[in-house]
């Protein structure tokens, strides 16, 4: 994108940018719809201080979204929270009844993790994890491992691997589309418009 595409304003949807809103703003708007506390992952150095959100750096330096998830794990484990609802920015057409169901399933099935699944793979990004999976996911940055999903190999607290589950993301498949280059905003603001 050239720049920090959370900051990227699109669409009519309310917001406080005179009828636009950022791709962050969505995010914080859809996270606050399921829970009073929106932690905001921001990487390596604080920023976003400006949405008057509690900020969670990076502990684990250029390790990318899972050191981001392991900072929300920790905060969330230190203010004796069950559960974290993970939604990125670029994941602006998820709404908050699509995370919702998510939680729904992992509380249902006493599960560790609930993702959605596409054919292009597991969704990391659009989730809920349990505080259960603190343990594993810093045994996975320990062991150098930086994808996403490397967590689920390594053991919980309980001395076994995290019970996972994945709901098949074919109803959702339009509100899972990332946004990753100028032609996805434009694509996005189309049907901004249309909507």
């Amino acid at each position: 994108m050239g720049t920090d595409k959370a900051l990227l304003s699109v669409g009519s949807r309310g917001g406080s940018r005179g009828g636009s809103t950022t791709l962050l703003e969505r995010a914080v708007t859809t996270l606050a719809a399921l829970t009073p506390r929106v932690l905001l992952a921001c990487g390596a150095q604080e920023r976003y201080g400006e949405f008057g959100l509690p900020l969670v750096a990076d502990r684990y330096p250029d390790a990318g979204p899972l050191a981001g998830l392991e900072s929300a794990l920790a905060s969330a484990t230190a203010a004796g929270e069950e559960w974290l609802v993970v939604l990125a920015c670029d994941l602006p057409r998820v709404r908050p009844a699509v995370l919702a169901q998510l939680l729904a399933h992992a509380r249902e099935h006493d599960l560790d993790a609930c993702l959605f699944e596409t054919d292009l793979g597991l969704e990391p990004l659009c989730a809920v994890y349990r505080s259960t999976c603190w343990t594993p996911v810093r045994a996975a940055l320990d062991a150098g491992e930086r994808k996403m999903v490397a967590f689920l190999r390594h053991s919980t607290a309980r001395g076994e691997v995290p019970r996972l589950a994945t709901l098949r993301a074919d109803a959702f498949a339009e509100c899972l589309m990332n946004v990753n280059s100028p032609a996805d905003m434009t694509a996005l603001s189309a049907h901004e418009e249309m909507s």
